[in-house]
């Protein structure tokens, strides 16, 4: 119940209240800023409505357990550009048909190992933040399905630390680091000689290794 003030006094409405939001096949197009103030919230149920955005104050419900968006392109496709996030969104996690993450020009230093959870992610956008070289985790690197990754404009951009990555999943990646990767720490690896070379090769800016 989200008016419960009794027939006294004109309702008020108690976001805090909202346990749960069901509105599967309503023709909702949006989510307004006003989603966050359901600090409550644990399930959001709107299947099948033409959603094609979020706000960025969904990021804030941090109580929530079920999700289901499917139906809509936002359950595939998520944009928070120029939004301001200092870290990963957790809400993302309940969102397991993500295809395409685009959280450029943001203020990010890091992005979690729980990334590696998106199993259909195809593009993640990254530029314009402020990922370090630390701040993307290794297990990226055997995404299988990833084939855009955009992370021009950070400091990981130029300098990379995967320890223990493997040599085939690095060559693989290199294409997105190829005109701007300068040093890059692979400690802790098991080399060969021609994988070596292939990487230097793959990245010709390449300064340390």
């Amino acid at each position: 119940r989200i008016f419960h003030d009794g027939v006294v006094h004109w309702p008020k409405c108690h976001l805090t209240s909202g346990i749960t939001v069901q509105a599967e096949k309503k023709g909702v197009t949006t989510l307004t800023p006003h989603i966050g103030d359901l600090v409550n919230l644990e399930r959001l149920l709107m299947a099948d409505n033409p959603i094609v955005s979020l706000p960025k104050e969904f990021a804030k419900l941090q109580n929530l357990t079920e999700v289901d968006l499917s139906g809509s392109p936002v359950w595939k496709r998520v944009s928070w550009r120029h939004q301001g996030f200092k870290s990963f969104p957790a809400v993302l996690l309940h969102f397991p048909a993500l295809e395409e993450l685009d959280m450029g020009h943001n203020d990010l230093l890091e992005i979690p190992e729980t990334i590696v959870q998106f199993s259909k992610l195809r593009v993640v956008i990254l530029e314009n933040n402020s990922i370090h070289r630390h701040g993307l985790p290794v297990a990226m690197a055997s995404m299988p399905r990833l084939k855009r990754l955009e992370v021009g404009g950070n400091p990981v951009a130029r300098t990379l630390s995967w320890h223990g990555v493997h040599p085939k999943d690095l060559l693989r990646w290199m294409v997105f680091w190829k005109d701007t990767l300068e040093d890059l720490d692979v400690s802790q690896g098991t080399w060969t000689i021609d994988d070596t070379q292939s990487i230097l090769e793959a990245a010709p800016s390449l300064r340390r290794l």
